[in-house]
C-alpha cells in the first residue's frame, strides 16, 4: 500500500505543470499569480479593443477611443517583450518573459489572456513598480505598496516522496512571516511556522495567505488595470 501511494504520488507530480501544483490550488503557485493579478486585464482589455479600433505602423498599433490616441509598441529587449503604452493620460512599459520559446505578437500579449501566460516567468510594470519572477518552483514579487512589499514562495522535494512549499512575506513596516508546508505521499498537508513551536491549522495558513498573498494580488491587479474605466494608481 505504501509503495502504491508513494508511485501514485510521483506520477502525480510529474504530470503536474509546476512543482507548486500537487499543493492544493489555494497555495501560492505561478498559476494563481497569473490568474488573480491578470484576469481583471484581461476583461478590460477586450471591452478596450472592442470599444476602439487601431491602425498597424511598423511594432506599433495607434488605438482610438473616442478621439483620444494611446499608442502600444512591441519590442524584443533579449529574453523579454517590452510592451508600451503611451497616451496623454497614461504612460506605461511592461515587460514579459515566458519559459518556451513561442513567439509573442502584439496583439496576443494585448489580450493578456491568463491561459497563454501560464509559463510566464518574469512580469514588470514601470509605473506600479510591480515584479514578479518564478523559476524552479521559486515565485517572487515585490511592488511599491505598503512602503515596499516582497512575497517569495519556495517549493521543492522533501524526504523520500515529500514536496515542501516554504512562503515568506514583508514590508518595510509589518513584521517579516515565513510558513512551511509539508505534503506526504499520502496526500496530507503539515503546516509550521518558524516563529511558533508546533503545526498551525489551516486556518492560521489561510489567514496569513490572505492578507500577504490574496490581498497583495488582488491590490497588483487593481493598480495595473489602467485600461478599465475605474481611476488609475500610481
Amino acid at each position: 500500500m505504501k509503495f502504491f501511494l508513494l508511485f501514485f504520488f510521483l506520477a502525480f507530480s510529474v504530470a503536474a505543470q509546476d512543482i507548486e501544483d500537487v499543493f492544493p490550488s489555494s497555495h501560492p503557485s505561478r498559476k494563481n499569480f497569473v490568474s488573480v493579478v491578470f484576469s481583471p486585464m484581461q476583461q478590460s482589455s477586450w471591452q478596450w479593443r472592442r470599444d476602439g479600433f487601431y491602425e498597424t505602423r511598423s511594432n506599433c498599433q495607434h488605438w482610438y477611443h473616442h478621439g483620444e490616441l494611446t499608442t502600444v509598441c512591441l519590442e524584443r529587449e533579449e529574453s523579454l517583450y517590452r510592451l508600451s503604452f503611451s497616451s496623454d493620460h497614461i504612460k506605461e512599459v511592461m515587460r514579459f518573459g515566458f519559459d518556451d520559446e513561442k513567439p509573442w505578437s502584439l496583439s496576443e500579449l494585448l489580450e493578456f489572456d491568463t491561459g497563454s501566460f501560464e509559463k510566464l516567468n518574469h512580469f514588470s510594470s514601470t509605473r506600479t513598480g510591480i515584479q514578479m519572477d518564478y523559476k524552479d518552483g521559486t515565485l517572487r514579487f515585490r511592488g511599491k505598496i505598503f512602503g515596499g512589499f516582497e512575497f517569495f514562495s519556495h517549493t521543492s522535494s522533501w524526504g523520500e516522496a515529500g514536496v515542501r512549499q516554504e512562503v515568506y512575506g514583508r514590508c518595510s513596516f509589518c513584521s517579516a512571516r515565513r510558513f512551511r508546508a509539508y505534503l506526504d505521499p499520502s496526500g496530507q498537508v503539515d503546516y509550521r511556522s518558524s516563529s511558533t513551536s508546533g503545526r498551525l491549522s489551516p486556518r492560521e495558513w489561510n489567514d496569513f495567505l490572505g492578507r500577504a498573498y490574496y490581498g497583495v494580488l488582488s491590490e497588483f491587479a487593481e493598480r495595473l488595470n489602467f485600461l478599465s474605466n475605474e481611476p488609475i494608481h500610481d
